[in-house]
């Protein structure tokens, strides 16, 4: 894998949770953990978990980096390093179930996946 992917956390964590979703920050931590394991560093990859909110917690190290939209949305932060990404030439992926975010990333020129093609991509990589 290599590029820029861009994850919308809160959306994805949400999506995948069992029952009604809460906001006491265990699952996302656990979806974080479980990324950190399946997710290797390569060169010319960035993967970037973008939550809602005031940061809460860090990453436990390395690749992976957590932003937290911090007075802003989610969905701005992604597009804000979209731009950024794309304007510096990189391969941009912005993954999420949210349509209108998937929608505003296309128009952006970035491309996107679902958070089961990223999980995809990721179980390729490690075969």
């Amino acid at each position: 894998m290599k590029g820029v992917y861009l994850l919308d956390a809160c959306n994805i964590v949400r999506e995948g949770s069992q029952g009604a979703w809460r906001d006491d920050d265990a699952e996302s931590r656990r979806w974080v953990a479980c990324l950190e394991r399946k997710i290797e560093p390569a060169p010319r990859l960035r993967v970037v978990a973008v939550f809602d909110g005031p940061r809460r917690y860090r990453a436990a190290g390395g690749f992976l980096e957590l932003r937290f939209a911090e007075g802003t949305t989610a969905d701005a932060v992604i597009l804000d390093l979209a731009r950024g990404s794309l304007h510096e030439g990189r391969s941009v992926y912005v993954v999420s179930w949210d349509g209108a975010l998937v929608a505003r990333a296309l128009e952006e020129g970035a491309r996107t996946l679902t958070p089961a093609e990223f999980e995809r991509r990721l179980s390729m990589k490690r075969a």
